[in-house]
């Protein structure tokens, strides 16, 4: 039997994760329909890259637009990948996919992959479709693909249910098993092989993090390869206009017509349109799309900060009133693109920080002087050694992290501007500025400050982190 909790765990943590991943799914969606069925240079180009496809998105829409079609996508997460999730673990716990030793049997990882993957799959396709039209929707300067009437969900479920009834919820559904069934099998197959032969080889603590990371990225970047194909077969299935009267697609008649008409006129690359998106949505690379979207609220955070500087209340003009206004009075005074101020130290802050902070800790974990002979988590010592590690880890990501300051309270709009303004606009500028005038001491400015924030927040997260580990580990739960 499927446990209810591996259904549940395995859709919400999809679900959660979906909110932070839907804009790349907007524009995966946008470059896999343009230039549909036309031959490279007889189409206009309106996105040129993911990065120049969501500056396009933002300025021609809105920023809000980056998260079309989030209900049906999160229904959707919650859906297949509980019961994909949920019926492979069924598998697992069943002993199906896996010898005496505990190693994977590759083929029967396969089929349990299929299985479950087309199952959830199945069962999710009403919401899949949806999202596919949903995303698609655009403004008309930079449409691509069939253009849907329906601006919402419900709208989305009354027009198709009253034109083409329950069946028309499931139009496109073999091209979705397929495009799942290949992905899940890889996904599922290649990660935990990856992650197995990489215990086996002792290179990291048995079933340590960092084996997991790398097995999530190798295992990204095969499902992205066979993947890709499938997935853009199926959001031109799914987008395509349908006749009113017979309920098929006036494009394609199935999966096979789109492959030949795409091959005919798109040739090879054309199946493999927006991979790059997709690596960065399943390829293990979630930190620093995760550090891309919160880069934003760490400009309004800084802004705030700085606003009111040494003055009482009611001494200085409040330009941020609060979050959501501030973010307002960016956009406006300034532009979008001003609240990814700072981004480029940011995400070098972030990968030096962590990176030595969780290494260091592993080192000390490793060696025995976090835990008792029992393997709990003896607080103090949890206490101490991941306050060293933070404490190690914002020390030498120190430059990053004053650029990022300096840059994400940079205002182009002096009439919002709050705190020292600096001169220079770029994180490469701002360091020749530094050793210029100060020298490399200078990059270590406010060291003590940012040392006594990461060794608190170090101490922390890290403590808590393992002692809840080790509690989940012990109670079995």
């Amino acid at each position: 039997m499927i446990q209810l909790e591996e259904l549940l765990f395995g859709g919400i943590g999809a679900a959660c994760a979906g909110v932070i991943t839907n804009p790349l799914e907007v524009i995966k969606t946008r470059v896999q329909l343009q230039g549909e069925l036309r031959a490279r240079g007889q189409f206009v180009i309106h996105y040129r890259n993911a990065f120049h496809a969501f500056y396009v998105v933002a300025k021609t829409e809105r920023l809000i637009s980056l998260q079309k079609g989030l209900v049906p996508a999160l229904w959707y997460q919650l859906i297949m990948n509980g019961f994909r999730f949920g019926t492979y673990q069924m598998f697992d716990n069943n002993g199906f996919t896996r010898d005496r030793n505990g190693n994977v049997i590759i083929h029967r990882s396969i089929v349990a992959s299929v299985c479950s993957s087309g199952i959830g799959t199945f069962l999710s396709n009403p919401f899949f479709l949806l999202k596919v039209h949903l995303q698609s929707r655009s403004n008309s300067h930079i449409a691509v693909g069939f253009q849907h009437s329906h601006s919402s969900m419900r709208e989305g479920f009354n027009s198709i249910y009253g034109r083409h009834g329950v069946g028309g919820l499931w139009r496109g559904c073999t091209a979705a098993i397929l495009r799942c069934s290949v992905g899940g099998s890889v996904q599922l197959t290649s990660f935990s092989a990856t992650k197995t032969y990489i215990n086996k080889l002792e290179i990291f603590p048995q079933n340590s993090w960092l084996s997991t990371l790398i097995g999530s990225a190798i295992g990204g970047l095969f499902v992205t390869t066979a993947m890709t194909p499938f997935d853009v077969i199926a959001t031109r299935v799914f987008n395509q206009d349908v006749d009113p009267r017979t309920g098929k697609g006036q494009t394609y008649k199935g999966i096979t017509d789109c492959i030949r008409k795409m091959w005919l006129t798109e040739g090879f690359t054309g199946f493999y349109k927006g991979f790059t998106i997709s690596f960065l949505r399943l390829g293990g690379l979630g930190a620093v799309c995760a550090g891309v979207f919160t880069n934003p609220l760490e400009v309004i955070k800084i802004r705030i900060q700085m606003q009111g500087e040494l003055k009482g209340r009611g001494h200085y003009q409040v330009h941020y009133r609060n979050v959501f206004q501030a973010f307002y009075a960016v956009a406006k005074n300034e532009s979008l693109i001003s609240l990814q101020n700072g981004l480029m130290p940011s995400l070098t802050y972030q990968f030096i920080m962590n990176g030595c902070r969780f290494g260091v800790y592993q080192i000390f974990d490793n060696a025995g002087m976090i835990r008792d002979s029992k393997g709990e988590v003896i607080l103090h010592k949890s206490v101490v050694g991941s306050a060293i590690a933070g404490g190690l880890g914002t020390l030498i990501g120190n430059p990053f992290y004053l650029l990022k300051t300096q840059l994400q309270s940079r205002s182009k709009n002096k009439a919002i501007a709050v705190g020292t303004q600096h001169s220079y606009s770029s994180m490469t500028k701002g360091i020749q500025t530094i050793l210029r005038e100060q020298g490399i001491g200078g990059l270590w400015l406010g060291s003590g400050a940012a040392i006594m924030r990461g060794t608190v927040c170090g101490s922390v997260q890290m403590t808590s982190f393992a002692m809840i580990q080790s509690y989940f580990n012990r109670t079995g739960v």
